[in-house]
């Protein structure tokens, strides 16, 4: 190993025992539900892709995740049992919800897939409210709570005109827990689903939750200026912050290393350049994307130059994806992470490969 790999491998132990501490001092988890199929109200597009994206971030950022997505009323009832027993003994606990949203007299109610809403008691019976995800929090004695309500669109019972079903309401939060309450907009007002990937308001939240400068009020601020910024002003986040200490969602924000984002190997590759390959490496039996569950039937060292694969080394990976720019390391419950834009790549004790997201489309997996 060269100069330049010993500095990178030192500087990633670094990073990885300084992170590990800071992790071993928070403890975090988050439940995150997107539901979009709907069949007796307008479907939504958008909402799997954002649960999904926003629980691979999350992971990589050393929360303890539960992603449910097109979830009926038994469902979402489940996952919050599922998540009430993770609890216990968190510093902090964060609900992400996208999908349709709607107030009845002053109360939020998330709307499940698979039911047929035909008036306001209908909706107080079969849908999940905010305040109960709330009060199950400040149950569990969890002293810090983050919400994020991804859920104004428009009101999808157009014949309704009593309770003010307009958006979402403002939430009061429970005594003895401070909270970040988020939402997509303003109060009584409607957000875009968007004609992308994701909303408007996730896809500006995935654009800068790891950002390691950014305290959580920074975050949010941000937020909301980026989702003001694409939707000309018509649609304004609204965030109540009622915290009494600051809050990272990048545990690093004290354990850069600059070094880890060097651009002096004038050799490595930009992260979309792939090298070709002959036929007979096309034919042989490698990883494909995606295929986490595979087994590989060849040894690391038959994945072609230029691609990575299950069982990869760091420095294989490294060599694959050029000198990694803009990248984060995370460590967590005996796994690393390191985070490309929004893809990652898992690895274990020995410092190989063992999974991956590909979200951003940026790695070189074979």
């Amino acid at each position: 190993m060269g100069h330049l790999g010993v500095r990178r491998l030192c500087s990633i132990v670094a990073l990885f025992l300084s992170v590990s501490l800071l992790f071993a001092e928070e403890k975090r988890a988050a439940l995150i539900i997107g539901n979009g199929a709907y069949t007796e109200i307008p479907k939504l597009n958008n909402p799997v892709n954002d649960a999904h994206d926003i629980a691979v971030v999350l992971k990589s950022l050393g929360f303890e995740v539960i992603e449910r997505t097109d979830v009926d009323l038994e469902d979402m009832e489940q996952s919050l049992k599922s998540f009430k027993k993770l609890l216990p003994g968190l510093d902090v606990a964060l609900f992400f919800y996208s999908g349709h949203g709607v107030q009845i007299q002053g109360e939020n109610y998330l709307l499940p897939v698979g039911e047929r809403f035909s008036s306001e008691s209908t909706v107080r019976s079969r849908a999940v409210s905010v305040g109960q995800v709330l009060d199950i929090i400040r149950d569990a004695q969890v002293p810090t709570a983050l919400i994020f309500l991804d859920a104004c669109r428009d009101n999808p019972f157009t014949g309704w005109t009593r309770g003010g079903l307009r958006g979402l309401s403002v939430v009061k939060a429970p005594p003895k827990i401070e909270t970040m309450i988020s939402y997509a907009t303003e109060p009584g007002e409607t957000a875009n689903d968007g004609s992308s990937r994701n909303s408007f308001f996730t896809s500006a939240l995935l654009k800068s939750i790891q950002n390691p400068s950014y305290e959580i009020a920074d975050l949010m601020r941000q937020v909301r200026a980026d989702v003001m910024q694409a939707t000309n002003g018509e649609q304004r986040p609204r965030i109540d912050i009622g915290l009494s200490k600051p809050f990272y969602f990048n545990l690093a924000h004290e354990t850069v290393h600059p070094s880890i984002m060097s651009t002096e190997d004038k050799n490595s590759k930009p992260l979309q350049q792939v090298e070709s390959q002959s036929e007979s490496e096309n034919n042989a039996t490698y990883i494909q994307p995606k295929s986490q569950q595979s087994i590989v039937q060849n040894s690391p060292q038959s994945i072609p130059k230029g691609y990575f694969g299950l069982g990869s080394t760091k420095d294989e990976v490294i060599r694959a994806m050029g000198t990694p720019r803009g990248i984060s390391v995370y460590a967590s419950l005996g796994k690393e992470t390191w985070s490309y834009s929004y893809s990652t790549i898992d690895f274990d004790r020995r410092g190989r490969v063992v999974g991956w997201d590909d979200v951003a489309k940026v790695l070189h997996l074979r």
